[in-house]
C-alpha cells in the first residue's frame, strides 16, 4: 500500500494580478494569521496525555490510592500512587518544505506557493518545529537551514526568491539536498510544494531511498505523482490547516508511515 500524502490546492487568489510582486514576509504573515493560528491550534491538540496510577513498591508515603486502602491490614506495600503521563509532543515533529520555483510556478501558483510556505514557517516557529526551505528548478538552493533563524531581509529574500520562477523541474535534486532526512527527531515530514510536471518515477525512486521520512505533496492546481488514497483535496486557503493536521494525526498514530516503509 502506498502511504504517501497528497494534497491538492487550488490556487489562492490574491488582489494585485497574476505577475504582482510579492508582498513583504511580514505581509503575508498577517494575511495567512487566521490560518497559521487555525494549524497551530490543531496541531496543539495532537498531545495526547495518557495518565495511568501505578504504584510506589515499598513506598511508604505519597498519595494514597483509596480503593487500595483495605490492604493495609494485610501488609500490602502498593498504597501509594503516582501519575505518569505519556505526551506526543509537537517538538518530536521536523519539516521540510520543498518549492517549486520552475517556470510553471507563475502568476497564482506563484502566490499560492509563496502563502503556504510563510504560513507552514509561521507554524514552525511557534511551535518550535525545526523547518527547511528548498527552492528547486533546474536546481536546488537551501533558502532556510532547519536550525536558522532568519533576520527580516532574509524573510523578504526568501518570499521572492520563492516567487521569481526559472526554468527546469529538479525535484530529486531537491529531496536529496535535504538535512530532515537525517534528522533524528521521530517524525519526519516533507512537503513538496508544486503543480506537478515532474517525471512521478523518478521523485518516487529517489523517496524510496528516504529512511523514515513521511512525504506528502501539496499539489497546486490538482496535478499529482504522489499516490492515493492519501489525496486530500483542498479548494480553498481556509481548508489547508485541517488537512495538514489530520495527516500529522495519522502520522503520528502509525496510519501512515514512511514512505520507504510503505
Amino acid at each position: 500500500e502506498d502511504n504517501a500524502l497528497t494534497i491538492r490546492v487550488a490556487p489562492i487568489g490574491h488582489e494585485a494580478g497574476s505577475d504582482a510582486p510579492p508582498k513583504p514576509y511580514a505581509e503575508l504573515a498577517q494575511e495567512m494569521r487566521p490560518y497559521t493560528a487555525e494549524l497551530v491550534r490543531r496541531l496543539r491538540s495532537l498531545r495526547r496525555n495518557e495518565e495511568t496510577t501505578r504504584y510506589r513498591v515499598k513506598q511508604r508515603t505519597g498519595r494514597v490510592h483509596l480503593k487500595r486502602l483495605y490492604r493495609a491490614a494485610l501488609d500490602d506495600p502498593r498504597l501509594f500512587k503516582r501519575r505518569l503521563t505519556t505526551e506526543v509532543r509537537t517538538t518530536s515533529i521536523a519539516l521540510s518544505l520543498l518549492v517549486d520555483t520552475s517556470g510553471s510556478m507563475i502568476g497564482e501558483e506563484a502566490q499560492t506557493a509563496t502563502k503556504s510556505t510563510v504560513m507552514l514557517l509561521e507554524t514552525a516557529k511557534r511551535l518550535n518545529i525545526p523547518a527547511e526551505v528548498i527552492a528547486f528548478n533546474s536546481d536546488a538552493k537551501t533558502l532556510k537551514t532547519p536550525a536558522q533563524v532568519l533576520t527580516t531581509s532574509k524573510e523578504n529574500a526568501l518570499a521572492g526568491a520563492i516567487w521569481r520562477a526559472n526554468y527546469g523541474t529538479q525535484t530529486v535534486l531537491a529531496i536529496q539536498k535535504s538535512q530532515i532526512r537525517k534528522s533524528p527527531k521521530p517524525f519526519r515530514f516533507m512537503a513538496i510544494i508544486t503543480d506537478g510536471n515532474d517525471i512521478a518515477e523518478d521523485i518516487r525512486k529517489e523517496l524510496d531511498t528516504v529512511r523514515g521520512v513521511i512525504p506528502f505533496q501539496l499539489a497546486i492546481g490538482g496535478q499529482t505523482y504522489l499516490p492515493e488514497p492519501y489525496a486530500l483535496p483542498i479548494h480553498k486557503v481556509s481548508e489547508l490547516p485541517q488537512a495538514l493536521a489530520e495527516a500529522v494525526f495519522k502520522s503520528v498514530s502509525g496510519q501512515i508511515k514512511p514512505w520507504a516503509d510503505r
